[in-house]
């Protein structure tokens, strides 16, 4: 029995001590009041402030808290703990001088006497990326680019006036220090565009105004292609046919009806002209077209890079050739080779599209084979491929 009861008393004093409601408060309840920072240095910064101090011998600082006007009439605070030196101070919008008060809070919540401080902030990133911002007419779209040499996190707001007010159409959101984007969805028609560049704080730049018209997009003639030789691209298989770079757009995509390379070491290229200069907006690239056996296997194209130029070297060096995009096809499945499923089937006959990144006209394409799905093969298919731009 006095077992029992001891238990039962044991039972009575945890359930008493779970009911007792949990008080936030200082750490301490004792304490001297701390002593100020000083030694005040301050750093300017792009819509930001560091200020320097040094700490006062006081062991039971907790925090140093900077009180400051962010905008007119809205008060803030920025804390740092007591193993740092410093506190930063962010989200300005322009370069105002302001008063900050700089006091130590104790582990004891008491605070020092307020030591001022006078900052004045540097230009704010959204400023530098919005006076960066290029805006050009795009496929269906248009397509930006931009600096952010502080880095920081910004939102880049595209709106649109369809009836008189403009309205919010898409929001880029981005701390890359240089940084390319195209919005699309939009008619070939004119129309009033507005642009303007946000931070997290909520601060706005002004507004980039512009009237633009999106660029319609066509399927290039094919009728006007032709392949092109040069020196050191690789030649095309013989030994089953005709297999040359012309069977890349002859609008057949069946049995042995494609461009198949000669054996060569990987990476090969072959070159072909568009027969006009022009934007291309994206490229459709299309595999063997065989089920079980090729779909996604053998010697079809893994990775590959597109490659342009008005004026291709007659040498056959790469001089004068920029780099318009790199591509690799994906299997959707996962599914090991000669493993197709229904989806990965789909996906095959629908051919690989690749979006292109904004670039100048070009006339000349070169489509240079990184790798293959065979590993250590060295032939390369393609069935067909596809090109859509400006026309």
């Amino acid at each position: 029995m006095k077992r029992i009861l001891n238990s039962f008393f044991i039972c009575l004093t945890v359930m008493v001590a779970a009911c007792k409601k949990d008080i936030h408060g200082p750490l301490t309840s004792d304490g001297a009041t701390p002593g100020s920072v000083s030694n005040f240095s301050v750093e300017n910064l792009p819509g930001a402030a560091r200020i320097t101090y040094t700490l006062p011998e006081n062991e039971d600082v907790l925090y140093v808290q900077a009180e400051y006007e962010r905008v007119d009439g809205q008060t803030t605070k920025s804390k740092s703990s007591y193993y740092n030196n410093y506190v930063l101070l962010e989200g300005f919008r322009d370069s105002t001088e302001r008063e900050v008060r700089v006091s130590v809070i104790s582990k004891s919540g008491k605070q020092s006497a307020v030591e001022t401080v006078k900052v004045k902030p540097r230009m704010s990133p959204i400023f530098l990326v919005r006076k960066s911002l290029q805006v050009n007419e795009d496929f269906g779209g248009l397509h930006f680019s931009y600096q952010n040499p502080v880095g920081t996190d910004v939102a880049i707001v595209t709106l649109s006036d369809t009836s008189g007010t403009y309205e919010p159409v898409n929001t880029y959101y981005s701390k890359l220090k240089t940084g390319t984007f195209s919005i699309r969805g939009f008619n070939a028609e004119s129309r009033k565009f507005g642009f303007f560049v946000r931070d997290r704080w909520g601060n706005n730049s002004d507004t980039l105004s512009l009237t633009m018209t999106p660029i319609p997009e066509v399927r290039l003639d094919r009728s006007k292609f032709r392949q092109v030789i040069l020196p050191g691209d690789v030649p095309a298989e013989t030994a089953w046919g005709d297999m040359s770079i012309p069977r890349l757009w002859d609008g057949s995509k069946d049995g042995w009806d494609m461009w198949h390379s000669a054996p060569h070491d990987i990476p090969m290229w072959i070159t072909m002209d568009l027969g006009v200069s022009t934007q291309l907006s994206r490229v459709v690239v299309w595999q063997r077209q065989d089920e079980t056996r090729y779909m996604f296997s053998q010697n079809n194209v893994k990775k590959l890079e597109l490659w342009g130029t008005n004026q291709p070297a007659a040498d056959g060096s790469w001089d004068g050739w920029t780099k318009l995009v790199e591509h690799e096809v994906i299997k959707p499945s996962g599914l090991p080779i000669e493993t197709n499923s229904a989806e990965d089937i789909t996906a095959a006959q629908n051919g690989s599209e690749i979006i292109m990144p904004f670039h100048e006209p070009v006339r000349y394409i070169r489509v240079k084979v990184i790798e293959i799905f065979q590993k250590g093969g060295r032939q390369a298919n393609i069935a067909e491929i596809a090109f859509f731009g400006k026309g």
